[in-house]
Formats: C-alpha cells, sequence, structure tokens
C-alpha cells in the first residue's frame, strides 16, 4: 500500500495503488472512469459539455453557457443538466459578484455544479467516492475550526451562493438541502464536498494544446498519491459519447511492489517552493523521498541555480518570488546564511527586481494587447538573461508566457524560437515521455507551417513528434489514433487500496 503524505493535521493517511508485477514505461497500468465531470467555462464555446471534445457545438437555448456535439449527447447529460440549466445564470451572478479572486475565470461555476452533481449522486458512506482524501475526513470538528481561516475563504462563498440558489432552484440539489433550520450542516457538508474535490479532481488535459479543457472526478485514479519523482502520469481518452477515461501511464520502469504515484506540482521548483504549493492546493507537507533529499544541505545547493545569478550567487528577489510568505522566507534565509551561501550584491538584486517590475505593465491576454504584451515580456527577457543562472526558473516561466502571448500576436518567429528553447530543457526538468514535449513540438510545426518554412527546417521537429506519440500510445504506426489500449478497467496485476 502506498503512503500518502503527511497530512497538516499530523496524523499520515494510507491510501493508494501498487502493482503487483513489473510494468515497462509508458504501459498503462490503470484506466479510470470519471463519477462526474464537466468542460469548463472558459473551453465551453469550443468544446462539448459531455464529451469534452472540440467540434461544432448546438448551445443549450436555456444557460447560453454550454453546449452538446449531438442531440444524444445532450440527452445523456440531461439528468444532469436539466436541474442545473435553470440555476446557471444565477450561480454565475452570484458568484462573480464574490470578486475575481473567487471566480477566477469561471472556475468557481465548475466547482459549484460538479459539487451539486456530487451531492446529488449520494454516494454511500462506505464508496471509495465518499472516502476519497480531504484534510476534514475522519475529523467532523476540524471545519468548524477552520470556517473563519483566509484558506477557506473561496470555498466558503462557493458553498455559501450554491445554497442561496438551491433555494430559489429547489432541484439543483437534494431536499435535505432545503431546509432552513439545517443550513449550518448543509454549509458544512458543501464545503467538505469542496475540500474533496480540491485534493482530488483533475483537470482533463487535452494533450495536443497541453491545456486542461475541464475538470473531472476519478475515483480509482484519484487515489495515485503524490511523489515529486513520479513513476506515473495522467493521460486522457477523448471518446466519443462518453466522458473522457483517464490512464495511469508509468514514465519509467515500476517494480512489483512499488506504488503508482504522479506529481501534483511542476517538478521544476525547488523544493521550498513545491512543498508550499503542495500544501497551498492539497494541504500536506511533502515528504517523498525527493524533498527530503532536496532539503539536505547538498540538495539545497545544488537548487540555488533556480534563484541565483550566473556566478551562483543567490538573488533575494527571485528567491522571494518562489516563496512570497515573509515568514517562511525568513527561515529559509536564515538557513542559507547558515550554510554559508553567497548573495549577489544590492545592484544585482536591484536589476532583476527592476526587470520583474516591467511586467506589472502587462494587461490581460488577449489579441488585442498582445503585440504590446509581446515587447514588455521580451524586454523582461533580454534584460533577464545575462543577469540571471541559466537554470532559473523565471526564465522558463517568461518564455512559457512569451510563446502563448506570441501565437496570439500571430509572431510565429518568436513561436518558434520560444518552443525551441523550451524543449531544449523540457527532457531535463520533465523527463523523455513529459506531455509537455508533445505541446512544445506541436507548436513548432504549427511555427513552422505558418512561416512556410522549408521541409528540411521542420523535418526534425516532425519525425520526433511523430515518434512521441507513437511511444506515448496517442496514435499507432498507421497515423490513427489509438482508441483502445487494450486494458481491462481492473488489470491483473493492480492492487487497488483504498484509504484505511
Amino acid at each position: 500500500m502506498g503512503p500518502r503524505t503527511a497530512s497538516p493535521w499530523g496524523a499520515a493517511e494510507w491510501r493508494g495503488h501498487r502493482v503487483l508485477r513489473k510494468f515497462g514505461s509508458v504501459r498503462v497500468a490503470l484506466v479510470s472512469e470519471a463519477l462526474v465531470g464537466l468542460v469548463s467555462l472558459t473551453s465551453a464555446a469550443q468544446c462539448c459539455a459531455l464529451c469534452l471534445r472540440r467540434l461544432p457545438l448546438q448551445p443549450c437555448a436555456g444557460c447560453a453557457c454550454f453546449g452538446y456535439c449531438s442531440d444524444a449527447y445532450r440527452q445523456a447529460d440531461a439528468p444532469d443538466h436539466s436541474r442545473e440549466c435553470a440555476a446557471i445564470p444565477l450561480l454565475v451572478k452570484k458568484l462573480s459578484a464574490c470578486g475575481s479572486h473567487v471566480w477566477h475565470r469561471g472556475d468557481a461555476l465548475l466547482d459549484a455544479l460538479l459539487s451539486a452533481r456530487l451531492l446529488r449522486a449520494g454516494h454511500p458512506a462506505e464508496s471509495l467516492a465518499a472516502s476519497l482524501a480531504s484534510p476534514l475526513l475522519g475529523r467532523p470538528k476540524a471545519l468548524e475550526a477552520m470556517l473563519q481561516a483566509p484558506a477557506l475563504a473561496i470555498p466558503v462563498a462557493i458553498a455559501r451562493s450554491l445554497l442561496e440558489v438551491a433555494a430559489e432552484v429547489p432541484q439543483l440539489l437534494p431536499e435535505r438541502f432545503r431546509h432552513a433550520r439545517l443550513h449550518q450542516a448543509s454549509l458544512e457538508l458543501v464545503i467538505g464536498v469542496l475540500m474533496q474535490m480540491q485534493c482530488n479532481m483533475t483537470g482533463v488535459v487535452e494533450h495536443s494544446c497541453f491545456e486542461s479543457v475541464g475538470s473531472a472526478l476519478f475515483a480509482e485514479g484519484s487515489l495515485a498519491n503524490h511523489d515529486c519523482a513520479p513513476t506515473c502520469q495522467f493521460l486522457f481518452r477523448f471518446r466519443e459519447g462518453a466522458r473522457p477515461s483517464l490512464e495511469l501511464q508509468c514514465v519509467r520502469d515500476v517494480e512489483a511492489g512499488e506504488s503508482l504515484c504522479i506529481s501534483y506540482g511542476d517538478l521544476a521548483r525547488p523544493v521550498w517552493e513545491r512543498r508550499r504549493n503542495l500544501q497551498a492546493s492539497h494541504w500536506f507537507s511533502c515528504k517523498c523521498a525527493k524533498c527530503m533529499k532536496d532539503l539536505t544541505p547538498s540538495g539545497l545547493l545544488k537548487q540555488l541555480e533556480s534563484v541565483s545569478d550566473p556566478k551562483g550567487q543567490l538573488l533575494r528577489s527571485l528567491f522571494e518570488r518562489s516563496l512570497p510568505e515573509e515568514a517562511e522566507a525568513a527561515k529559509m534565509l536564515q538557513v542559507f546564511k547558515a550554510l554559508k551561501v553567497p548573495f549577489a550584491s544590492t545592484s544585482a538584486d536591484a536589476a532583476v527586481s527592476l526587470a520583474l517590475k516591467g511586467l506589472a505593465k502587462l494587461e490581460p491576454l488577449e489579441k488585442r494587447s498582445a503585440r504590446s504584451n509581446l515587447r514588455i515580456i521580451q524586454g523582461s527577457l533580454a534584460k533577464l538573461l545575462p543577469a540571471v543562472h541559466r537554470e532559473a526558473v523565471i526564465l522558463q516561466e517568461l518564455q512559457s508566457l512569451a510563446l502563448s502571448t506570441a501565437e496570439l500576436a500571430e509572431d510565429f518567429s518568436t513561436v518558434l524560437e520560444m518552443a525551441k528553447e523550451l524543449r531544449a530543457r523540457c527532457l531535463e526538468r520533465y523527463g523523455p515521455f513529459h506531455l509537455k514535449r508533445c505541446f512544445l513540438l506541436r507548436k513548432e510545426l504549427a511555427a513552422h507551417e505558418a512561416l512556410g518554412s522549408p521541409a528540411t527546417e521542420a523535418a526534425e521537429a516532425a519525425e520526433a513528434f511523430e515518434k512521441l506519440l507513437i511511444r506515448l500510445g496517442l496514435k499507432d504506426k498507421h497515423d490513427t489514433d489509438s482508441q483502445d489500449t487494450g486494458l481491462a478497467h481492473s488489470e491483473p496485476g493492480i492492487d487497488l487500496d483504498t484509504m484505511d
């Protein structure tokens, strides 16, 4: 059984998957179906609300938010959407009024609708769906103590809005949520479901674009524990007439007895930033073997490159950006001083800070502002390249931002330049089978096509892209989509352990 890393309450939770026989790299070890799922609001105009594929849509005349690629799919989703349709405009109004930090480009609407679907499904207490990890699981009094905590402000706002709308649209939630005298109990139950979703919901990623088009809850898939040196990654199969399924694909050889683990965050980040992000998103402090090694004196010194100048001297401006909490940053800086880490000069730090401040002039990412935004990003990059270490995480961040902005601005020369630069670093940071490589190769090929590059210039990227897709099982050797993995949903050799 694989251990889930320590919870914020100090007790270890044991749950997960382990394999009973060896699995080779890129083999699919587990297939999981979605309990609930829905397209995100930002993708709703292009992607079907049921299958999440990019197809011509027939929009819903009632809510005008979601659409379906066929009448059959509309009917298949009707048991859920018919209960939600009238409530959606009311939820949009209430949640958007809570502020951009709650609304977050429509993510709050997605969370509200998916939590309502889970509550209507009414999973039994002994079911896997009801026992998914949460910082509140098994601690009935914990929520009451946490209700005023800043970390719960967004779930509380979503839960209150959902219950208020359910009072006007009763079919949105089960009957027990309609009694005013039980409002506090209902609020706590909804918040509890939202917390489970925060820890277990998965963004459904369209591999070719390397972007999330929706969210879904996969019960068996959610049992994949976190590790900063993962054995697996998530793949999604987009299918006709059904929600996408999730596959756990091995990214290296996995020996019998090993756990199927994925990474819940960005592996390119230094350990102090990885652990901070996991605490914020999943409510636990990671104590995996890689984190423990990275926290040793030698491990910390190796990671200084991510926040240093070309000479390996620590830049406070970059470090504080990676750990903005003042108290935590002060503790880590004391550790670095004890290790006799060299600090960059005040003038060098000031120059980096000035280059970063220029990014404050960026406007929202829209086509009309893309060219001016790109000039700002390129200006900051030009100042930072000679001032920071080539392994500094800020360079990867700005190159990724430059790529997406250049694509919107139709500056395909910059798209090609950034995609090549990022792909060169991707292999060592994420490994040979990471889906980000697919995304970057696709951007390279699209840029070559837009620029009318000679076939010889695009040949290397095209060949690498084709080989990677075949190796990952996203295409077969005859250039057709591989829809069938040939694996049953409970393949022999897998031991599915649930929470103790």
